[in-house]
């Protein structure tokens, strides 16, 4: 079973779908993140996830408790805060991540939120506390600068983990030159370092269990019904 989580705009139950992807947290989403903002989510994160509206109209859509909301200050200034790692680990990414930054940066009218529902992607993990301890680790590597602790960015794939798919709202994004140019990305032609083979390892892992879970889910429903 397939998990897929979600980048849009966000403001007054109106949302608009700019990335998504599946099975994956994309890195550049991480990079938005800080302490500070995990710190806040974790109680939310530790219950069940539920909607926060009723009584939608149409074309409404409902935040959930488990979905991460960064303000346009945020955006900018933990992208700003960890833009230099990517530059000294990853130099190959940045022209990539600086675009991403500012496709955000013009799509956020406003009042207006972007909006990470993941809901589906802790379901992923063993219990929720897994999934707190490994992106606060993601992003301690961030702010400390321990690249052999990044587990979720690898550079031969840096669309699908890095920015996510761009929706068709989003189109514009995929005519970028650092888009393109990732999308084209050889594997033959670049060497896989030992940090991102890890991170590879880790996502199979991660979608292998994220399977078994839904499918025990399917057999236990079936089973009362």
């Amino acid at each position: 079973m397939d998990v897929t989580i979600y980048l849009s705009i966000y403001k007054d139950r109106l949302n608009t779908v700019l990335f998504e992807i599946e099975n994956c947290f994309p890195y550049f989403w991480i990079c938005l993140l800080d302490l500070e903002l995990i710190a806040n989510k974790e109680s939310d994160w530790l219950e069940p996830a539920t909607y926060l509206d009723a009584n939608l109209k149409e074309d409404e859509v409902s935040l959930i408790n488990h979905d991460i909301l960064i303000t346009k200050e945020k955006l900018l200034t933990n992208s700003a805060k960890h833009k230099p790692f990517i530059a000294e680990y990853y130099p190959t990414a940045l022209p990539l991540f600086t675009d991403f930054v500012t496709n955000l940066t013009q799509h956020l009218y406003e009042g207006a939120v972007i909006r990470l529902d993941i809901h589906e992607y802790i379901w992923c993990y063993k219990n929720q506390q897994d999934f707190i301890t490994e992106m606060t680790n993601e992003v301690k590597a961030l702010e400390y600068l321990f690249y052999t602790e990044t587990r979720f960015l690898i550079l031969t794939e840096l669309i699908y983990t890095g920015t996510g798919i761009p929706t068709e709202y989003n189109e514009a994004f995929e005519d970028l030159l650092s888009y393109q140019n990732a999308n084209t990305i050889d594997w033959e032609d670049n060497e896989i370092t030992e940090p991102e083979r890890s991170t590879q390892n880790t996502r199979l892992k991660t979608i292998l269990l994220c399977s078994i879970i839904m499918l025990i889910a399917i057999i236990l429903s079936m089973m009362i019904n």
